[in-house]
């Protein structure tokens, strides 16, 4: 949620296809914890998008097999934090010298308003990309994303 800081990482990993009722209790598990988040104070947009690369390149070294992925939802804006530049420097030393194809791309999901120049940079520099929602049901875009993987 909108926070001056990231929280804690917490990872949830959904079964593989073939597995219904564990994907279901990892949906409804995933659904109770983010129904306890509450937002408080400003966007820390970009701190909280670079944990979460990191968290995920540190999951990708313990497992390569896997595919891995960041997805944001947000309105665009941050208004706390680090400024682009800081994440784009931070994205850039975590890969450097890895080949594109060792990124973690970001997913950005616009929800409301915002500013989505910023994203798209996030997008073009991670090889995500940006998804409107304000345009389309979540679930066309979850389906989306995950073609991208």
């Amino acid at each position: 949620p909108f926070s001056y800081t990231p929280g804690t990482p917490t990872s949830f990993v959904i079964p593989a296809a073939g597995r219904p009722q564990e994907k279901a209790a990892m949906f409804a598990a995933i659904g109770e914890y983010l129904s306890g988040l509450k937002a408080e104070g400003g966007t820390a947009l970009y701190d909280a998008t670079l944990v979460a690369v990191r968290n995920m390149a540190a999951e990708r070294d313990k497992n390569p097999e896997n595919a891995y992925s960041v997805v944001v939802f947000t309105d665009g804006k941050r208004t706390q934090g680090i400024e682009m530049d800081a994440f784009i420097q931070g994205y850039n030393e975590l890969f450097a010298g890895q080949k594109a194809t060792k990124k973690i791309p970001v997913f950005l999901v616009l929800y409301a308003e915002g500013e989505a120049g910023a994203l798209q940079k996030i997008a073009d520099l991670s090889g995500g990309k940006v998804f409107d929602a304000r345009n389309q049901p979540l679930n066309v875009v979850f389906k989306d994303i995950r073609s991208y993987q």
